[in-house]
């Protein structure tokens, strides 16, 4: 399409791994920037003690106390709301430009292995076996291991990617 690729391991596994890691980096940000990561924060800790008490409540079966908590819970459902849509806002303004670069990337990288792994794990693999041989344990003899797809390698990096800018930009709450 471009001009440019397919790639080949370990090129298409560097090109995969820092394109997951520029958009995990750029959705932390955004996060940082759209939401107010201080009032989500109180307003779980507000929802964890609510959560505490209902259950403690229903633990020594005290209707009353119970009766009063259920009062709060359109409140609290309310809180659960306003978090959600926070973050889901982040999420409608970065869809489509996650779209836009998964697809170039695997137009980039082609069809063919973006890494290898010594565990198989299935829709994220591909060998020449059949399921049957994948079935019985042959993939292991295919050098130890299996080959990774672009679509598994970049959505396995991208998960990993993700946690670690989630702690590094301090945007969990």
């Amino acid at each position: 399409m471009f001009g440019i690729g397919p790639f080949n391991p370990p090129d298409s596994t560097v090109i995969l791994t820092v394109t997951a890691a520029a958009f995990a980096f750029l959705n932390n940000l955004l996060v940082r920037q759209t939401v107010d990561l201080d009032a989500e924060r109180r307003m779980k800790a507000e929802i964890a003690a609510y959560r505490k008490e209902l259950n403690a409540a229903r633990k020594a079966k005290d209707q009353k106390e119970i009766d009063r908590l259920m009062k709060k819970q359109t409140a609290i459902n309310q809180l659960n709301l306003k978090i959600s849509n926070a973050r889901l806002k982040v999420s409608i303004y970065t869809i489509v430009p996650f779209f836009i670069i998964y697809y170039l990337m695997l137009n980039i990288v082609g069809g063919n292995p973006a890494a290898f792994s010594p565990v198989y794990i299935p829709y994220l693999m591909f060998t020449s076996l059949s399921t049957s041989q994948i079935n019985s344990g042959a993939h292991l003899l295919l050098n130890g291991g299996v080959y990774v797809t672009a679509f598994g390698w970049y959505f396995l990096s991208s998960l990993w990617l993700q946690q670690i800018m989630t702690r590094l930009l301090k945007t969990a709450t």
